[in-house]
């Protein structure tokens, strides 16, 4: 079907939440300033990605874009395959910069053994533990890099990726 959405996961928090929710983290309520503020204050902090349905192979890599504030330097992407479950062998680690400046972080999910089939949802874990004062700006989770990263000299970055941007040009 020819209107059919993209059912790969490509969400930028410019304005809101994306339907993603959040456990042990404080946010501030939408609409945001071009990023989704996370202050990282209880223990296993994550945001967790709405339900969805595509096949590993259309998303072999996923492109977190974030400015980490933080003491610890590691995070994790997990993903769920057809049960719907989250687990400790289903997750990639990633190394962070925290240093308050805006990274992308590209995920190679491909390269994991369990990373096949049908995936129904990812989860991201901002940082490995919790240090009173750590935040983390999170902009995008993106399967394509140019989803992830803005276009040079564009401010507005629009959040639905089927519409235009302030230029006319398509996102896709």
């Amino acid at each position: 079907y020819a209107h059919a959405p993209d059912p790969r996961p490509n969400h930028v928090f410019n304005r809101a939440r994306r339907h993603w929710v959040h456990e042990n983290i404080t946010d501030q309520s939408p609409p945001y300033s071009g990023f989704w503020p996370l202050t990282l204050d209880r223990d296993d902090p994550i945001v967790v990605g709405p339900l969805g349905f595509w096949k590993a192979a259309d998303v072999p890599r996923i492109y977190i874009r974030a400015a980490h504030r933080t003491q610890d330097n590691n995070a994790e992407i997990f993903f769920a395959g057809e049960d719907g479950f989250f687990s400790g062998d289903k997750r990639l680690g990633l190394t962070v910069i925290p240093d308050g400046n805006i990274h992308t972080y590209e995920v190679d999910l491909s390269s994991h053994p369990l990373y096949s089939g049908a995936i129904t949802q990812l989860r991201f874990d901002p940082i490995a533990g919790r240090n009173p004062g750590d935040t983390v700006d999170l902009y995008s989770i993106c399967s394509e890099r140019e989803c992830a990263v803005p276009p040079p000299n564009d401010i507005v970055w629009n959040s639905d990726p089927l519409s235009p941007d302030r230029t006319g040009r398509s996102l896709r």
